[in-house]
């Protein structure tokens, strides 16, 4: 792949694929498998060793890829409270995805599931799954058609921003997502305008064991939007974004429905700044607004950034920032505003020995209350491979979560830790 098509893939995946966003996320916080999405594919994080690497299957236009990992974990907070209860797991996380490209046609399919089994707190049990598809036509040279879409059942986080403090069980829902649209360049212009909608489908929670109805949090988001951009070489860009997204509610009922507008308008600039930095950086203005008077409407300033610095052959550095609004769990929330910052390093310091680093950091404030989180994550992931298709790898992680005004959610410290094997084509 060039760099020009490299950095379109990038651009297009950041901006346009939440579908298949949904996918990857499964199983992430328990992973133990590094594979890092970078720029560069010879850099530390990424680079297959000879002998060692994952290596990807060919036939003709065709490739596989996939992995298939095995584990058991320990966790000091089960539930993310204040009052803390140990249990152990057991895990088994998959991934495939198969990619055809002949002249002018390409086409993809993927999936993602992930299983946990509690020794004793069996109500944590779950079970989620993904799968998305992909289709590009090349009409003319300069025109390329594409269409997406995913389906995913995925279980909500205890940890996760807005989530359902004090229910029995997480929470579950169903998403459905997709979008079509047209990539077209004149020369160093290009423009790719399209259409998404995506639908979020929650599961009834049990709530002190009764059974609450969580039809509130049900959304049916349409989306339309267009970016235009300017490639001043091959691998950097200036890019402008316009997005309007219509959102309704129609499950809720009418005193808690959050139909609503979100608009947004970015700039910015995507590509190597030097032969080992490459970075986009974006800015822009937000506006969240409501048709119901008792929800905060929210307008001002937002950021992505995501630089990656390719330290040496056997260190490398990713920065990523975002601010975000999401979804509540809290029925009286109609949004919660959210700064996020993770810095992660991978470090090959063996052929076949590799560590992942990262700190992230999370901001949220909950609107229509006084709440504010600042939740602090640390993990450690190490892999050893034993051959190309077989490592062993283990991780450690630290969780943390303060609070400050309305106790709408627990504040908690949390360890966790497992060990597994990884199997890959």
């Amino acid at each position: 792949m060039t760099r020009q098509a490299r950095l379109f893939a990038l651009t297009f995946a950041m901006l346009f694929l939440p579908a298949t966003a949904m996918a990857q996320a499964i199983g992430e916080a328990t992973a133990i498998h590094i594979a890092p999405d970078l720029y560069r594919d010879d850099v530390a994080g990424t680079r297959a060793e000879p002998g060692f690497g994952a290596q990807t299957v060919r036939s003709g236009g065709i490739t596989l890829e996939g992995s298939l990992s095995l584990g058991s974990a320990g966790d000091t907070n089960v539930f993310n409270r204040d009052n803390a209860t140990l249990d152990a797991l057991g895990l088994i996380t998959g991934r495939l995805n198969v990619r055809s490209e002949s002249e002018g046609l390409v086409l993809e399919l993927g999936g993602a599931s992930h299983m946990r089994r509690f020794v004793s707190k069996d109500a944590e049990d779950s079970s989620e799954y993904a799968i998305h598809g992909l289709a590009e036509v090349a009409l003319t040279p300069g025109a390329t058609v594409f269409a997406s879409a995913a389906y995913t059942h995925a279980v909500e986080d205890r940890s996760a921003t807005g989530s359902a403090a004090s229910a029995d069980a997480p929470a579950k829902y169903d998403a459905l997502a997709g979008e079509v649209g047209v990539q077209l360049n004149f020369g160093p212009l290009w423009a790719r305008p399209s259409v998404q909608f995506e639908i979020t489908d929650f599961e009834d929670l049990p709530v002190a064991s009764v059974v609450q109805d969580q039809s509130f949090r049900n959304e049916v988001n349409a989306t339309g939007q267009l970016a235009v951009g300017v490639s001043f070489t091959e691998a950097f860009a200036a890019f402008a974004e316009v997005r309007q997204s219509e959102i309704d509610a129609d499950d809720a009922a009418a005193n808690v429905a959050r139909d609503g507008q979100d608009r947004t308008v970015m700039v910015g600039l995507r590509g190597e700044i030097t032969p080992l930095i490459w970075a986009e950086i974006a800015v822009g203005y937000r506006s969240n607004e409501f048709d119901l008077a008792r929800f905060s409407d929210h307008d001002g300033l937002t950021y992505r950034a995501d630089v990656q610095w390719y330290v040496t052959q056997l260190m490398s550095f990713r920065l990523e920032a975002s601010q975000s609004v999401l979804s509540s769990g809290a029925v009286q929330v109609g949004r919660i505003d959210q700064d996020r910052a993770k810095l992660t390093g991978y470090f090959d310091t063996l052929p076949n020995l590799r560590f992942a680093l990262s700190i992230e950091y999370e901001a949220d404030h909950f609107r229509e209350t006084d709440t504010d989180v600042q939740r602090a994550t640390s993990k450690l992931v190490a892999e050893y491979r034993l051959n190309p298709h077989m490592s062993v790898g283990g991780f450690v992680a630290v969780r943390r979560q303060v609070l400050g005004g309305q106790l709408l959610v627990p504040e908690f410290d949390a360890v966790s830790a497992g060990v597994g094997v990884t199997l890959t084509p």
